[in-house]
């Protein structure tokens, strides 16, 4: 449920990707348009589709979809 959604995020967020059977192992400095802009707005959103608010130290070490991942499962109840 929650890799879904993200990769809902994640689709509109970086269109330029077209190929995610590997989405589980996207890393920040990996991915095209993911730097600190994409980023900052990355998380935005998924705070948005979520209803979270990411800490700041969180913020910046949150640069895998593998650990945001982890993140949101132990934030949200699934």
């Amino acid at each position: 449920m929650i890799e879904n959604e993200l990769l809902k995020v994640f689709r509109k967020q970086f269109p330029k990707v077209k190929d995610y059977k590997n989405f589980l192992k996207f890393k920040m400095d990996e991915v095209t348009d993911w730097d600190s802009i994409g980023h900052v707005n990355f998380m935005s959103k998924i705070e948005k589709r979520f209803k979270i608010r990411f800490n700041t130290n969180d913020f910046f070490q949150l640069i895998s979809i593998l650990k945001i991942i982890s993140y949101l499962k132990k934030k949200i109840k699934s």
